[in-house]
């Protein structure tokens, strides 16, 4: 497995938006081919947000790259800067059924 972790400043009094739009886009992201899974984390007071993108492997998450960058570009108006992108192998997991 293959990780996409982005890190976003964000304007914190528009937080609540952004994961609202976000919202619009779940249907979407679900369609990527090899996402295993997806998920955002945010600090509504520093305005620090953490999307993490799980593939099923560095091909799948390679060949998602500029839909990727699309999506995380269509949210440009409620950052701060530029989003940073770090790319990790999985090393373990752990999952509770």
């Amino acid at each position: 497995m293959y990780a996409r972790i982005t890190h976003i400043a964000a304007y914190p009094l528009r937080i609540d938006e952004m994961l609202d739009r976000l919202e619009e886009v779940r249907g979407p992201i679900a369609l990527i081919p090899g996402l295993r899974c997806w998920f955002t984390t945010s600090d509504r007071e520093s305005g620090e947000v953490v999307s993490i993108a799980i593939y099923d492997s560095k091909g799948d998450a390679d060949a998602a790259a500029s839909t990727d960058q699309e999506l995380v570009a269509s949210f440009g108006e409620f950052f701060l800067k530029p989003a940073e992108v770090d790319e990790y192998g999985v090393d373990g997991y752990v999952i509770n059924a």
